[in-house]
């Protein structure tokens, strides 16, 4: 599955475990946040992990390679399918899991920072409709491209259905962000070493998007 060590892929990555074999790939520039996070996130979980420190050269043939497909995007939403591309390429299986949709649904974004219950529920409905009419249909698209499947459970219709009408102060009760999911990952056994883990963007923790100012 595609694992960036934080909390929303850690809580997909145990729960899997537990009736599956499950592998981990990663992919950021040398060095990165996500590479560090999650080679130790893997040690924690004690699953198999492959990190992929991937370099301009392979960023630049992404774009070249999906350059129809990309073309539309916006910058945050390219930056994320070139990095999800460049993992696919690093599964060694067919079917992919990763935890798109956790924060859509959980309020992770910075921008609910702020935000009065009202406004967040607008800002959460928005951010839902494109990634479920937009971003995902592209990733999955994406990985169809690389002869993958890919899912998320956050995205599993009948999750979807529960968790839409749930009211945001609810989803916003307790400490810090995504106080559900990180209660949850505490009673699954997570260690706090992931649960306490700030949220940190896919483009920027991997660094492709740094590796993506100089391409375009």
């Amino acid at each position: 599955m595609l694992y960036s060590g934080g909390l929303d892929s850690s809580l997909v990555a145990a729960t899997l475990a537990r009736s599956r074999t499950v592998s981990l790939v990663s992919v950021g520039c040398p060095g990165s946040d996500d590479l560090k996070a999650a080679e130790r996130g893997a040690q924690l979980l004690g699953l198999p992990w492959r990190g992929w420190a991937v370099s301009r050269t392979e960023v630049e043939r992404m774009l070249s390679d999906e350059s129809p497909f990309l073309e539309n995007c916006s910058r945050t939403s390219r930056s994320v399918l070139v990095g999800f591309g460049l993992a696919l390429e690093a599964t060694s299986t067919a079917a992919v899991a990763c935890g798109q949709g956790a924060d859509e649904l959980f309020l992770g974004y910075a921008h609910f920072r702020g935000l009065s219950d009202a406004d967040a529920e607008w800002q959460r409905a928005k951010d839902l409709d494109r990634l479920l009419t937009e971003d995902w249909p592209r990733t999955t698209a994406l990985a169809s491209r690389k002869s993958r499947t890919i899912a998320s459970p956050f995205l599993d219709p009948a999750f979807l259905r529960e968790l839409r009408d749930l009211p945001v102060a609810r989803l916003r009760y307790g400490a810090g962000t995504k106080p559900i999911l990180r209660q949850l990952g505490r009673d699954i056994g997570l260690p706090a070493e992931i649960t306490d883990r700030p949220k940190r963007a896919f483009q920027y923790g991997s660094g492709i998007e740094k590796l993506l100012r100089g391409v375009r």
